[in-house]
């Protein structure tokens, strides 16, 4: 299992976090598509959404094991 925590844009559109159960799901690429199946409002935010595992960014080819939490950030601008 692993937990997925949201920010900003993707928190009207999922919960602020979610427990993921890991299945065929092999890469960070994999559960954001995953995501964006069950949810495809969620295709554009997901798109341009910065991946961090376990509070450090990473490339979304990179591989799942137990107990991760992911951490998807969109782009947001401030003023």
């Amino acid at each position: 299992m692993i937990k997925i925590h949201f920010f900003a844009g993707l928190t009207r559109i999922f919960p602020n976090s979610i427990d993921f159960k890991v299945t065929d799901e092999k890469t960070i690429e994999d559960v954001i598509s995953s995501l964006k199946k069950e949810n495809p409002s969620s295709l554009g935010l997901l798109n341009n959404s910065r991946i961090a595992v376990n509070e450090e960014f990473v490339d979304i080819q990179t591989s799942l094991y137990e107990n991760i939490e992911i951490f998807v950030i969109p782009p947001s601008s401030g003023g």
